[in-house]
C-alpha cells in the first residue's frame, strides 16, 4: 500500500454503509487506506484535482468515490481542518437521499 497522503483522523461509518461494503466482500479499511493513499476510485478528474490541491493546502475536503459489484455507491470524505484535525466518513449516498425523503414526510 502507498503511503498515506493525509491524516484520516476519526472515521465515522453507519451500520449500512458497512454492510454493504462487507456483503460485497470489500473490506472498509481497506477503501479507507486507498483513499489516504491517493486512490479516489470514480471520483473523475474535477474531483481528483480538488483532492490534490486540497491535499496540498492541509484544508478542506477530499472525496473519493467506489462503485460495489451490485452497482451501490460509496463515498469516502475526509475534512482537513485548519486546526490540523481531520474527520473521515464513510457513506452510502442512497442511504442518505433515503433517509432525507422519510425525514421529509414527517
Amino acid at each position: 500500500m502507498p503511503d498515506q497522503l493525509f491524516p484520516i483522523g476519526r472515521i465515522t461509518a453507519s451500520t449500512t454503509t458497512l454492510e454493504r461494503i462487507e456483503r460485497a466482500g470489500w473490506d472498509p479499511m481497506e477503501l479507507i487506506l486507498r483513499h489516504a493513499a491517493g486512490d479516489f476510485g470514480d471520483a473523475g478528474e474535477e474531483h481528483t484535482e480538488i483532492n490534490e490541491e486540497t491535499i496540498r493546502g492541509k484544508v478542506g475536503t477530499i472525496l473519493s468515490v467506489h462503485s460495489l459489484p451490485d452497482g451501490a455507491v460509496i463515498w469516502v470524505t475526509t475534512s482537513l481542518e485548519p486546526t490540523g484535525e481531520a474527520h473521515t466518513w464513510m457513506m452510502c449516498p442512497a442511504s442518505i437521499e433515503s433517509a432525507m425523503v422519510i425525514n421529509t414526510e414527517h
